[in-house]
């Protein structure tokens, strides 16, 4: 069974949350034009990779505003969308997410980061995920870890173990490290 698969790049503003979530609408009505069976945006999109103290007030109160904003373009358009991964606030912690939709506009997959980027001080701002999360879009099993977390084999084998297809791994990493992707 093909798909087609649209990776959405964007430069990402760091603390601009505005002009994210309007550039994601841009990009993802863009990306129609490709025909796409699923759509798959990059890591922490809504605020940019920001480790801070601040992040909680700038980060997606529940995940709320992402989850409508792909639940509803995903089925007006009838497409799978993996939302990259949003910063959420959830009880006044910030958990790295990604939420997955299928077609209809249904969420399907969630999933918060487990391994926050100690170098960055990400474990420091953002809480860790506590389970692996597995989906089906348009009949293939999928799973979802985020950047960091494919160094650890462990959780991304506990993520394939149980007949996954299609690992998504939204990352958001420098040029300098853009060997490890070829590792």
């Amino acid at each position: 069974m093909k798909k087609r698969l649209t990776i959405i790049q964007m430069d990402v503003h760091v603390n601009d949350v505005e002009y994210n979530y309007t550039r994601v609408q841009e990009l993802l009505s863009q990306s129609l034009s490709e025909c796409p069976d699923i759509i798959v945006l990059p890591e922490t999109w809504n605020t940019g990779f920001y480790p801070s103290k601040e992040l909680i007030n700038i980060a997606d109160r529940n995940g709320e505003r992402t989850k409508s904003l792909l639940s509803t373009f995903a089925k007006e358009h009838n497409v799978n969308i993996v939302g990259g991964s949003v910063a959420v606030a959830k009880n006044d912690v910030v958990f790295n997410t990604s939420y997955a939709y299928n077609r209809e506009g249904t969420l399907v997959g969630e999933y918060s980061k487990m391994h926050g980027f100690s170098p960055a001080k990400e474990d420091q701002y953002f809480a860790g995920g506590t389970h692996t999360t597995h989906f089906e879009l348009d009949g293939i099993p999928c799973s979802t870890v985020i950047c960091y977390d494919i160094r650890f084999p462990e959780l991304v084998r506990m993520a394939a173990l149980p007949n996954t297809e299609l690992l998504f791994v939204p990352a958001q990493w420098p040029t300098m490290r853009l060997r490890h992707w070829q590792v």
